[in-house]
């Protein structure tokens, strides 16, 4: 089995192949919500990643549902059935990038743990997958009651958040995995150890470290803890990491 222990250092750029990460298949909201989101999943960039969704959240989706609210009574006003056919479909469009994609992104920019806590942030993040990999989410019982409902600076379960995120993105993007398993565990407090279990391809030997990397090694600066990356039991990768001081 091979696993190489990685030290924590967040002094590597940001990797522009990381930062345009696509998942095949998937809306144009789940590519931007890819792309945004490895740009402000760094600790240092977090109050950025705040600001941009609020703003998202406040200004455009307002903006676009203005804009379909003003469509809607053009279609009884239109007698042509071509037209009336093109508004509806319009109308919808800009539903589906105000409900769908704007709202994708805002959340995985500025995932709202305090209001929906981890285990149901976890699933959502599973759920971004659907249709291109499996993604399973287990919490023990301890982590499962910690991590319930969690506050704004809980740095731990954010970092948490943050890893997964990209163990998955990795899994996917490298392994071209089908299927993954995110388990998180509650160690003594506050650690919380994360598991990421995939399919796919194992580890490459002599992998250069990328975006990813750096996101994931300035959590860890930032919360203290470490990682790890291996080949899984079964083939595969096997991500793991003990989070918090």
């Amino acid at each position: 089995m091979m696993k190489q222990a990685v030290p924590v250092s967040c002094g590597e750029s940001l990797g522009a192949a990381e930062r345009t990460l696509q998942l095949r298949g998937r809306r144009s909201g789940g590519f931007f919500a890819c792309a945004a989101s490895a740009r402000c999943s760094s600790p240092p960039r977090s109050a950025c990643a705040l600001e941009t969704a609020r703003y998202l959240h406040d200004d455009v989706q307002t903006a676009l549902l203005r804009a379909s609210l003003r469509l809607v009574p053009l279609v009884e006003r239109t007698e042509n059935p071509d037209d009336q056919e093109l508004l509806r479909a319009t109308i919808a469009e800009i539903d589906n990038v105000r409900d769908e994609g704007v709202r994708n992104v805002g959340r995985r920019l500025a995932p709202p743990l305090a209001s929906t806590g981890l285990i149901v942030a976890l699933n959502e993040l599973a759920a971004f997958y659907d249709g291109v990999m499996i993604v399973e989410v287990e919490f023990d019982p301890a982590a499962a009651e910690r991590l319930r409902m969690v506050t704004d600076d809980d740095r731990v379960a954010l970092a948490a958040y943050r890893l997964a995120e990209q163990a998955l993105q990795n899994a996917l993007k490298h392994g071209h995995a089908s299927w993954a398993r995110v388990v998180l565990n509650l160690r003594d407090r506050p650690q919380l150890e994360l598991i990421v279990e995939a399919d796919g391809d194992a580890p490459a030997r002599n992998r250069v470290a990328g975006n990813g990397t750096a996101i994931i090694n300035a959590w860890l600066d930032d919360v203290g803890g470490t990682w790890s990356l291996e080949t899984g039991a079964d083939g595969g990768s096997r991500f793991s990491a003990v989070i918090g001081g």
